[in-house]
């Protein structure tokens, strides 16, 4: 019997993950339209996490139920619509795959039936993470809503107990990095005449330090440096290859290149090892 539940509450965790990955695709694609931050068709200005139901942005089709289970029907489809048979960006199924790794990973490593809640924190920080670094890489922002999510749930599930990090601690956290990096994004603005640290990524930090606590600051600081570095170096030898090696007098792709996807898994890596530890 114990075995059985074991593979019930396995296969129920990778189902409800991939499940959660098809939501984030719908936060990622849509929450940059709500925004006004990508060109939309004037009958969809109304446009929501939960409206218009799911087409085909292509031949503005409705999508089957049939045709809308996560993964599956991506390979059924075999990777086109069913309707116009564009090709479906593959970011979508992959999207799904990796949560529902995830969630299956974090049932492996962390899930205990007398403490079943203690695993939310580490789903939800996954989830929240991934969409804002996905946002922040292809528009260059990171929306407020999702910043205050991050926030406010690491509040609470610091006040509650359920995260490891004392609500003194958080709240310290928050602090003393905004301080820190609003300085930083301040004088560099000023000395620089130029944006170097966003807005957003700001708020970032602040949104992140009540997951992982004071004490961590110059980790997350010094972390997200180095990854942002490896990003922007990736980032401009991709490119390049991609240019066959010509530079195009003022053309700017690639010039700039997000902070957000660095900072988050800092974050991300510190806060998995802050739980492994505790």
């Amino acid at each position: 019997m114990e075995s059985f539940m074991y593979y019930f509450y396995l296969i129920c965790f990778l189902l409800v993950g991939l499940s959660v990955g098809s939501f984030i695709n719908v936060v990622i694609y849509r929450l940059p339209l709500k925004l006004g931050l990508q060109q939309i068709n004037v009958q969809e200005k109304e446009i929501g996490l939960s409206w218009p139901p799911s087409h085909c942005p292509q031949c503005n089709a409705m999508i089957l139920k049939r045709d809308n289970v996560p993964l599956f029907s991506w390979i059924f489809l075999r990777g086109k619509c069913r309707f116009c048979k564009e090709p479906i960006p593959a970011i979508y199924p992959l999207t799904e795959l990796i949560h529902g790794l995830w969630f299956t990973g974090v049932f492996l490593l962390l899930f205990k039936q007398d403490d079943a809640l203690f695993v939310l924190p580490a789903i939800l920080i996954f989830c929240l993470l991934y969409a804002i670094a996905i946002i922040d890489f292809k528009n260059y922002i990171i929306p407020d809503s999702l910043n205050y999510f991050l926030l406010w749930s690491g509040m609470i599930f610091s006040v509650t107990g359920i995260n490891a990090v004392s609500p003194l601690s958080a709240v310290a956290g928050v602090c003393v990095i905004w301080t820190i990096t609003y300085a930083i994004m301040a004088v560099y603005e000023r000395v620089k005449c130029t944006t170097g640290l966003g807005g957003g990524d700001v708020k970032l930090f602040s949104a992140v330090m009540p997951w992982i606590g004071i004490e961590k600051i110059h980790y997350l600081i010094l972390l997200s440096s180095v990854t942002g570095l490896v990003i922007v170096l990736v980032h401009r030898y991709s490119n390049r290859l991609l240019s066959n090696n010509r530079v195009v007098l003022g053309d700017d792709s690639g010039r700039y290149v997000p902070f957000g996807p660095a900072i988050c898994l800092s974050a991300l890596y510190l806060f998995m090892l802050q739980t492994f530890m505790h």
